[in-house]
């Protein structure tokens, strides 16, 4: 962020902002201002003594502060009813603003068209607060949400199968963890995961949140089967999610759906699947993660519109979309857990009892001997 006199010059230090986009700033900077539960005086307090760290000291009398006055001001940017809200804003506000409130300049403003944030957990773990925020941003203001996934979506599943499932995930992916340990990987993923659960769960409780999932169907049999990554997670772990995902869709059934589909039904997709390890949308956010475990996150109006399309095809194109043959389908894979439960300790009572009748018949051939 370039530093400047306060002359004649400082024109071209303020920020080119529309009245729609300063609005925006105006909004996001109130809404985050209260997520962080901090007043209006604080977080100008809180701008004040990050002043001297982010600025040269030969600067600091070219570079005023912010009041809690103008803070103000530019929240009230955002209301068109209200005319006296801000009508600029400067580059060291911003940069202030946003360094007080955890986020990035982007974050305050809105990205621009084309571009995107960029995560990578395995070597930004820190980013997880500002990732959760952005997402939460327009979560609660959205009232749909639109999902394509090949692992099993964070909100769809219980807290003990996150718990278990993270550290799995992480383990094989090891070789990509670079600048950050595993724990750290794992507590930012559970993060995110357990708020944007307690989201969703909240919206879907209070009837304002109108969410789809589409997966494919080979996900739901690994997990059953227990191979690949899921093949680390103990049966009763995996029956627990089967559970929670069938009580979801009951308690749910009015604005939670979800869809299954086979491979016949992907094939059409199939190079743009590949590439793709989820996909997600929601109002005005979309965001994916990416073969090689990068996520990307952008409120591109375009990128947005264009992934609500393909995800709402491939819902509508899934085997399994009804909530009939839904509820049918995870029952029958519960009633498959449950029943290779059963024959677990069917055969180690077999087990068990041919030992005995072994250990028995090797006791009465010594009495005979003797």
């Amino acid at each position: 962020m370039p530093l400047y006199p306060l002359n004649n010059c400082m024109a071209q230090h303020r920020l080119t902002l529309g009245n729609r986009k300063l609005a925006e700033v105006g909004r996001r900077l109130a809404w985050l201002r209260t997520r962080r539960g901090l007043t209006q005086q604080q977080l100008a307090e809180r701008c004040s003594s990050l002043r001297d760290r982010l600025f040269p000291a030969k600067e600091l009398p070219e570079v005023p502060g912010i009041r809690r006055d103008r803070i103000a001001k530019i929240e009230l940017a955002a209301s068109a009813s209200v005319k006296s809200g801000a009508r600029c804003l400067w580059a060291h506000e911003l940069r202030l603003l946003a360094t007080a409130l955890g986020v990035s300049g982007n974050w305050l403003t809105g990205t621009s068209a084309g571009t995107m944030l960029r995560w990578n957990v395995w070597s930004q773990s820190q980013k997880a607060q500002e990732i959760a925020d952005l997402i939460a941003f327009h979560e609660e203001s959205s009232s749909t949400r639109w999902a394509w996934s090949v692992p099993l979506p964070c909100t769809l599943t219980p807290p003990v199968f996150t718990q278990h499932y993270y550290p799995v995930q992480i383990a094989a992916h090891g070789a990509l963890l670079s600048g950050a340990s595993s724990s750290e990987v794992v507590t930012a993923l559970t993060s995110v995961a357990a708020a944007n659960r307690e989201r969703t769960l909240r919206r879907l409780e209070e009837g304002t949140l109108k969410f789809a999932v589409v997966m494919p169907l080979a996900t739901l049999q690994s997990m059953v089967q227990g191979t690949g990554l899921y093949s680390q997670i103990r049966r009763e772990v995996r029956s627990e999610c089967l559970k929670w995902m069938i009580s979801s869709l009951l308690r749910f059934s009015k604005h939670l759906k979800l869809a299954f589909a086979t491979a016949e039904d992907l094939e059409p997709y199939r190079s743009w699947i590949s590439s793709y390890q989820s996909w997600y949308v929601s109002g005005q956010l979309t965001a994916f993660h990416t073969s090689d475990e990068v996520i990307y996150l952008t409120e591109d109006a375009a990128a947005v519109s264009w992934a609500r399309q393909i995800i709402e095809q491939l819902y509508r194109s899934a085997s399994f979309s009804t909530p009939t043959q839904v509820l049918r389908l995870l029952r029958s894979s519960l009633a498959s857990l449950r029943g290779q439960a059963i024959g677990v300790r069917s055969s180690l009572r077999g087990n068990r009892r041919g030992r005995a009748r072994q250990k028995r018949s090797q006791q009465r051939r010594l009495r005979r001997t003797a």
